[in-house]
């Protein structure tokens, strides 16, 4: 729980809410996974300070006629607003230390599948073939046709019925919003890709 309470307000502010007992159990949640990588600096108060995580697991998965491969799924990635630019190297770097052949992520946020997609290959087969295996099963999949990217896998309500993101004004006004999902509505775009 001490990691939890230390990543918190990172993972508040990049979430755009309060800091609240409720973030530190979602952060808790979330890092219980088999790799965390946490970037830190020291603050101006000779502190060390958690300025990036990345929260993942590796899934041995069959993608069809690739056979067996390694899909790495981010659970999570937070980056402090003033070291934006190191989530993709970070993320980069995690691929080519696993040696994931693919990328698999949940995510609200137009930024982050952006990132995503300049990683991998998105391949709505792929993404439907394997969703159970990253948490989304088949009572809670829909399709999107989202503007300029074309048809996409949906976990509807992932998030609940409400948005991942707190202030859903800075959200838009920030340019996170993916347009064709209604993040208010819970729901996330399911990313499965094969890297480049």
């Amino acid at each position: 729980m001490i990691v939890a309470k230390g990543l918190a307000p990172l993972t508040a502010t990049g979430f755009l809410t309060q800091l609240t007992d409720a973030v530190v159990q979602d952060v808790y949640h979330h890092i219980q996974v088999p790799s965390l990588r946490v970037v830190i600096e020291e603050s101006d108060k000779n502190e060390l300070v958690p300025v990036a995580f990345l929260a993942s697991k590796n899934i041995h998965c069959g993608f069809g006629h690739f056979g067996h491969q390694l899909l790495y799924y981010l659970g999570g990635i937070i980056v402090d607003h003033a070291h934006r630019g190191i989530g993709r190297p970070l993320l980069q770097d995690e691929l080519e230390k696993t040696k994931a052949t693919h990328l698999g992520l949940h995510t609200q946020n137009r930024k982050m599948l952006s990132v995503a997609e300049k990683l991998a290959d998105f391949d709505l087969n792929v993404a439907e073939a394997n969703a159970e295996q990253v948490g989304t099963s088949r009572q809670n999949r829909q399709y999107s046709d989202l503007p300029g990217r074309g048809t996409y896998l949906i976990h509807s309500q992932r998030y609940g019925r409400s948005s991942l993101y707190g202030d859903l004004v800075k959200f838009y006004e920030q340019g996170m919003n993916i347009p064709g999902l209604d993040p208010q509505s819970g729901d996330a775009v399911v990313f499965v890709g094969r890297i480049k």
